[in-house]
């Protein structure tokens, strides 16, 4: 193939995703990670953009659910847990929140900022 010019740089689709939320286009980084979701729908990774895409826009219910998949996918990652935490304190599930975070410290139990939301949680609670 032909070689880059020097001085670019070539994203790939997660990272033109967090690129285009970063400059205030969540809806774009969205419709990127459909794309990216419907041929690859097994990447936890890909669901736990997609839901903090959906934050940026304050879908908070779907950034719930996708980081809910994202945690089916992959159950012991702390990014997971802390997407569906703060998903569900914005949605005012206070409980569902508190234990979300609780069971991701359970699954991380040296995760410090998971410790300190979990705490967070229990105050309002």
């Amino acid at each position: 193939g032909a070689a880059k010019p020097r001085g670019t740089v070539s994203l790939t689709g997660v990272q033109f995703a967090r690129e285009a939320v970063k400059l205030g286009k969540p809806e774009t980084a969205v419709r990127l990670l459909n794309e990216m979701i419907d041929k690859k729908g097994t990447d936890g990774d890909l669901y736990a953009e997609r839901s903090e895409a959906h934050v940026s826009m304050g879908h908070h219910s779907k950034a719930r659910d996708d980081a809910h998949t994202s945690l089916y996918l992959k159950p012991h990652v702390p990014r997971g847990h802390l997407l569906k935490g703060q998903a569900e304190m914005k949605l005012c599930d206070f409980d569902g929140a508190m234990l979300t975070f609780q069971k991701g410290c359970k699954a991380n139990p040296k995760d410090m900022e998971l410790r300190e939301h979990w705490r967070m949680s229990k105050e309002v609670c």
